[in-house]
């Protein structure tokens, strides 16, 4: 993942299809874009269609590594996510790592994913 990150939504929206495997570092515009355009905007269409159970299938791993790779970038383990099985104080906790600034320097998860 030597690619600079641009912030932009079609950027966010190619690395979470692309890179859906993947480890590595997301920013928090990369991670945000994602959750406002496929959690809020493209769910309320699938459940119109009837559609929202296949769509949360398709998104559950893309959704788990970008997740992942945002801990990543603020120098946690992907093993953080388990904070989120901890009903809400665990939701607490997860949200404040995954709304924290990540480092601008490489860390032991890779490169910074931003443009300088």
């Amino acid at each position: 993942m030597s690619k600079k990150f641009n912030n932009t939504l079609s950027d966010a929206l190619t690395e979470y299809w692309v890179n859906y495997v993947g480890w590595g570092r997301a920013t928090r515009a990369e991670y945000w874009w994602v959750f406002l355009f496929y959690n809020i905007l493209a769910m309320s269409v699938m459940i119109g269609l009837g559609l929202d159970f296949l769509w949360q299938l398709a998104c559950i791993v893309p959704s788990f590594c970008l997740t992942a790779r945002r801990l990543h970038d603020t120098g946690r383990s992907n093993w953080n996510i388990c904070w989120g099985l901890l009903p809400i104080v665990g939701w607490i906790i997860l949200l404040v790592f995954l709304c924290q600034k990540g480092s601008t320097t490489a860390n032991k998860f890779g490169p910074a994913r931003l443009k300088k």
